[in-house]
């Protein structure tokens, strides 16, 4: 007798799901020059992880295998935390904005450093815009002392402060090629941290720069300068050499961890719809397979150290107020979405899921100790 293929009863179908995208790499750092590679680089900018094939395509005597150096030396860097050297050779009149501008499109990268020539306080001041407006660190290294005087250029962009927040000024009294130097590894030992990880955030402040000397030339009267202009410096401190971070205009590892919490948010949004083999429903349910992607950042966040629980001192405060200062003094973060009950027709035509709010708490770090000593006879 004739067996019927099981297939007559059963038809299976093996749907694998839509692709996300796998993450945006911000310890990726971009260095600018103007030198000229001895060899020829296929594309118009090259990827790098160790110094040795920075000095093939540009020579050791070059500034470029100079910076590398400085930038793999650190102890992390931006191979700890998956990120490379990218190398973008500009154009001789070609300005820093116009080769990240370039750049952008090309490679994604967290962080901007430039050396080969010295650029214009014009130039520095437009490419702090652009570094500001597409949420990139741009390390601005000066030497001479003008730079924290009247007029100059780290007085001025303290003085804007919000266009230019993700600059990062880093002064260094050497030579302008140390001053760049310095930054090179100050953005490597910044941008190393493996945000996957648990208990992997850290601070600049009082931090060693592998093979790179302390600034002999700093006074107390500079630092305070570069304190009340939000500058960092690298100079000795009980006779080790360490970073002062000034938190003026914010400390380097809040706007740092800022950036990843944001681009982790962007792409955890993007997958939860792109993912799904039919759709996410305009429910309530649907909502909260949006706020479920957008809880596990602000878990992770809270794993490496970014974000931990305590007192929200802000007067902005938004859903259930009890339920928001409880879940800050107890997680460190607090979801809200407009019911969908109260979407507007409008919205919901146009197929927009309603609003989302998520507030944090930042875990901050220590960067200084004030203690009372009462002694008794």
């Amino acid at each position: 007798m004739a067996t019927l293929d099981i297939n007559n009863v059963v038809t299976i179908s093996v749907a694998n799901p839509p692709a996300g995208l796998a993450g945006y790499q911000v310890n990726n750092l971009l260095y600018i020059t103007r030198e000229t590679p001895i060899t020829t680089i296929t594309g118009s900018f090259a990827v790098y992880r160790s110094p040795s094939a920075v000095s093939t395509d540009f020579g050791s005597s070059s500034e470029a295998y100079s910076i590398a150096q400085k930038v793999f030396a650190q102890s992390p860097n931006i191979l700890t935390g998956g990120g490379s050297l990218i190398i973008y050779p500009a154009g001789v009149s070609e300005t820093i904005t116009q080769a990240i501008t370039a750049m952008i499109p090309k490679a994604f990268f967290g962080g901007i450093i430039y050396g080969g020539f010295a650029p214009t306080a014009e130039d520095l001041t437009a490419a702090a815009v652009l570094a500001q407006s597409s949420r990139r660190l741009l390390f601005i290294s000066q030497h001479e002392t003008a730079a924290v005087g009247t007029g100059g250029l780290f007085v001025t962009l303290h003085a804007a402060k919000e266009p230019y927040a993700y600059a990062r000024k880093l002064l260094y009294l050497t030579d302008a090629i140390g001053a760049r130097a310095m930054a090179a590894a100050y953005a490597s030992r910044l941008m190393s941290t493996a945000f996957a990880g648990s208990n992997t955030t850290s601070t600049m402040h009082m931090k060693e720069l592998s093979t790179v000397t302390a600034d002999s030339a700093l006074t107390q009267t500079i630092l305070d300068a570069c304190q009340t202009n939000g500058v960092d410096v690298y100079c000795d401190i009980g006779g080790l050499p360490k970073v002062f971070c000034s938190g003026e205009d914010t400390f380097a590892d809040s706007i740092y961890n800022q950036m990843w919490f944001i681009y982790a948010l962007q792409v955890a949004g993007f997958n939860a719809l792109a993912t799904t083999s039919t759709k996410l429903p305009q429910t309530e349910q649907g909502v909260g397979v949006l706020k479920g992607a957008y809880l596990q950042v602000a878990e992770q966040a809270v794993t490496n150290g970014y974000v931990a629980p305590g007192k929200w001192n802000s007067a902005e405060r938004f859903g259930n107020p009890e339920d928001f200062l409880r879940n800050i003094s107890s997680y460190g973060y607090y979801i809200y979405s407009q019911p969908i009950s109260q979407q507007s027709q409008v919205d919901r035509a146009a197929r927009k899921a309603p609003l989302i709010q998520l507030a944090i708490k930042e875990a901050g770090a220590v960067h200084s100790t004030n203690l009372i000593v009462f002694v008794e006879a």
